[in-house]
């Protein structure tokens, strides 16, 4: 008779979780989720800020390419030294475009967090400016608004020809 009350007692036991392991194990799994989570959101953000730097690298040597094509050929004119200007991306072969003249000074604006009058020099959500820093010393400064909406984002490449 002991025997089967010892074996019964012990069947009771281990029938099943107490309401704390539950519990436990619930904070386990959710933690490890919210890391994954975090690290995935974490890496399609990266992701997507190398997206855009890449595209914006695009657009400065496509500028560049103009310049070397300007300088070559003399057709496009380049404008005198420290005025801004762009090749606009309107579809043309770069012998045939005019290089825009714009106002303002991108290194100051770019500083003040402003892009003044640079509307003609646009490529999908991207400004782009080139500016003659000399003879043949060039400045192409490409900004755009980060896709988080965020902040803005910018690379400026030098060229010399």
């Amino acid at each position: 008779m002991e025997l089967a009350v010892i074996a019964k007692r012990k069947q009771l036991l281990q029938a099943g979780d107490t309401i704390i392991e539950v519990l436990i194990a619930m904070t386990v799994a959710g933690s490890v989720l919210s890391v994954s989570l975090s690290t995935m959101n974490r890496n399609l953000a990266i992701t997507r800020n190398n997206q855009e730097r890449t595209e914006a690298s695009k657009i400065a040597q496509a500028q560049i390419e103009a310049i070397k094509v300007a300088t070559d050929t003399g057709t496009p004119t380049i404008p005198p030294v420290n005025t801004p200007f762009c090749f606009p991306d309107n579809g043309t072969s770069i012998g045939s475009v005019t290089a825009t003249v714009l106002n303002g000074n991108p290194h100051t604006d770019m500083m003040a967090d402003t892009f003044a009058d640079y509307g003609q020099c646009v490529s999908g959500f991207y400004n782009y400016v080139i500016v003659r820093t000399g003879t043949s010393d060039y400045s192409i400064y490409v900004r755009w608004d980060q896709f988080s909406g965020k902040s803005r984002d910018q690379i400026i490449m030098a060229y010399r020809t």
